[in-house]
C-alpha cells in the first residue's frame, strides 16, 4: 500500500479557508506520503473573550477562571464549531486498544464526553529500560499507541486530539505518527507531526491523500513517539475520527471569526450523540457517505 506524493509537500496552510490565519502549518518529519493539513491554536481563541470577561469579573470581585474551566470552554465551543463543518464521527464504529493504561486511566476516560478525564499510558508494563527517550531523537523507545479498527472501509477526513500542556506538562504528546492501512500486517507511515504546548483541538487534516482530501482505510494507529520535557508517559483526553456527512447538503460559510480557532471533535457530533441513544446504538444510515463501498474505490490506499 503506498500513498501519491504530492509536490507541495505533506503540510500546506489553507489561506482561504476559514479562520486558517489562527493556525500554522507543521512540518511532517520523515515522509512523503502525502499532504496533509495539520491545525492547531498560535494563540488561546477565547482570550478575547476572557478578557472581557475577566475585566467585567474584577469589577464585581469576580475570580479569574481556572484552567479547567477554560478547558471545558475549548471543549465544548468547538464541539459547537465542528457541527456547522457537518463531520461526522466515525469513531464509535471503531474497536479500540491501547498499547497500555494506568489503572482507571484508560479507554473508558479516553472516550467519556468529557475533557477532564484522560488516558494515561503505563511505562511500567513494559521494560521500564525502553520507555527511556532516545538520547539522538528524542523519542520514545518504545512508543505509545491507540490502535482503531473498523469493520468497513472508512472515509476519514480528519484525526482530532484533545490535549492540555498546561495541565499535563510533561505528559503532553509533542510527536506523533499516524499510519494506515487494510489490516495490521500493511500499515503505511501517513505522517509525522509536532504538537508545541497545545492546549485544546489539534486536527490532523487529510488533505492530499486523495483527489476528494481523503483517507481511506480499515485501520488507523496513532503513535506518540515523544513527549514534552522527554516525558515517559502520556495523556491524552479525546481522540475523534472524522468522515464528511455527504448526505447532508452544506449551505453557506460558517462564521469565519470561529471556525477553526478552536475546532474540536467528539463522538457526540454531528448529531450522532451515544448519551442520547439506547444502548449506544447509532443507525448505520446516517453514517451514509462515509463508507467506501464502490468498487472503483477498492483499490489500496
Amino acid at each position: 500500500m503506498s500513498f501519491p506524493n504530492n509536490n507541495e509537500g505533506p503540510f500546506s496552510s489553507r489561506p482561504d479557508a476559514p479562520g486558517a490565519s489562527f493556525y500554522d502549518s507543521l512540518a511532517v518529519e520523515g515522509t512523503n506520503a502525502f499532504e496533509s493539513n495539520f491545525q492547531e491554536p498560535e494563540e488561546g481563541p477565547f482570550d478575547g473573550e476572557y478578557q472581557e470577561n475577566s475585566q467585567s469579573n474584577n469589577s464585581q470581585g469576580g475570580d479569574q477562571p481556572s484552567l479547567e474551566e477554560l478547558q471545558n470552554l475549548y471543549y465544548t465551543k468547538g464541539l459547537e464549531e465542528l457541527e456547522s463543518l457537518q463531520l461526522l464521527d466515525l469513531s464509535p464504529l471503531a474497536t479500540w486498544k491501547l498499547s497500555s493504561h494506568k489503572q482507571g486511566f484508560g479507554l473508558q476516560q479516553l472516550r467519556n464526553d468529557s475533557p477532564n478525564t484522560y488516558w494515561q499510558s503505563d511505562g511500567s508494563t513494559e521494560n521500564n529500560m525502553e520507555h527511556r527517550t532516545n538520547v539522538d531523537g528524542n523519542q520514545l523507545n518504545h512508543p505509545h499507541s491507540v490502535n482503531l479498527q473498523f469493520s468497513k472501509k472508512v472515509s476519514l477526513e480528519r484525526i482530532s486530539i484533545f490535549t492540555n500542556y498546561q495541565l499535563d506538562e510533561s505528559y503532553t504528546p509533542l510527536k506523533i505518527k499516524i499510519m494506515a492501512g487494510g489490516s495490521n500486517w500493511d500499515l503505511t507511515e501517513v505522517c509525522v507531526v509536532n504538537l508545541d504546548k497545545p492546549i485544546g483541538w489539534s486536527h490532523i487534516i487529510f488533505k492530499g491523500v486523495r483527489g476528494d482530501g481523503l483517507l481511506k482505510c480499515f485501520i488507523v494507529k496513532i503513535i506518540i513517539l515523544a513527549n514534552h520535557q522527554d516525558g515517559k508517559d502520556s495523556h491524552v483526553r479525546a481522540i475523534r475520527c472524522f468522515g464528511k456527512k455527504s448526505t447532508v447538503s452544506f449551505i453557506g460559510t460558517p462564521h469565519e471569526s470561529f471556525i477553526l480557532k478552536d475546532t474540536s471533535t467528539h463522538s457526540s457530533l454531528s448529531g450522532i450523540l451515544l448519551n442520547h441513544l439506547s444502548n449506544n446504538k447509532i443507525r448505520m444510515d446516517s453514517f451514509e457517505g462515509s463508507f467506501d463501498e464502490d468498487e472503483e474505490d477498492e483499490e489500496r490506499l
